[in-house]
Parts: structure tokens; sequence; C-alpha cells
């Protein structure tokens, strides 16, 4: 299997970590359905728009420089952080339930770069282990 296909497979990785963190974080608010009911898919089409715009970037980058899963998964964040700005995501606007909808989305953005990053370190750990390295 090559770096590519495994990328693309981390990615979707994030992107489902990242969408059943939000709905679970969602659930605990008390806001309706017609409040925030479209939110998680809306979170899907940003995450697999980033996830493109990523692919691409790794692509055009990969020449130049030692292409690893850890800058791969960095370089996502980035991109999706970037992204949900341009789509609006800013919690310092003042409008009230808005703004909180905006900070529950860092906050699982958050949670989900805290989980990668943690699983990447362990799996990576362990197969050092595996060869005998520790």
């Amino acid at each position: 299997m090559n770096q590519i296909s495994k990328i693309i497979g981390v990615y979707l990785g994030i992107i489902l970590i990242n969408f059943f963190l939000l709905i679970g974080v969602l659930k605990t608010t008390d806001y309706s359905g017609g409040e925030i009911g479209m939110l998680p898919i809306a979170y899907i089409l940003s995450a697999g728009i980033s996830a493109g715009i990523s692919l691409i970037l790794i692509l055009l980058l990969k020449f130049t420089k030692q292409l690893n899963f850890l800058r791969a998964i960095i370089l996502y964040f980035v991109v999706n952080l970037i992204v949900d700005i341009y789509y609006g995501l800013d919690p310092r606007n003042g409008k009230g339930f808005y703004k909180n909808v905006d900070n529950l989305i860092i906050l699982t953005m958050i949670l989900t770069f805290i989980i990668v990053i943690i699983s990447y370190y362990f799996i990576k750990n362990q197969k050092l282990k595996n060869n005998g390295i520790s």
C-alpha cells in the first residue's frame, strides 16, 4: 500500500473522529435540531474539501520534501482551520448562539487533533517496541 493511500485513510479517520465528536458534543447542548441539525453535514463537506486540498498540496510538495504522516496530519488540520475560517468560523463575532457553536467546532477540532497526535505517537512507539528498539 503506498504512502498516499495510507494518508487518505488517515484523513478519512480524522474526518470520522471529528464528525462523531461533533455529534457527541452537540448532544450535550440544549440546542434544537432546527438550530444545529445540519451542522455535522456541513462539517463533513468542509472536512472533505480540506482533505482534497491537503492531498493536492501533498502531491505538489512530495517531490521537494520527505513525506511523513505527522506532516500530513498537521497539514490537514491547518488547511481545515483555514477552510473553516473561510466558510465563516469566527468565535469573536459576538452573535450569541453562533459564537457558542463556533466554539464547539473549535473544541472538537482541538480534541480531534490531540487524539490523532496521541494515537500517532502511540502507534509509532508500538512499532519501535515490536522491532526490538526501546
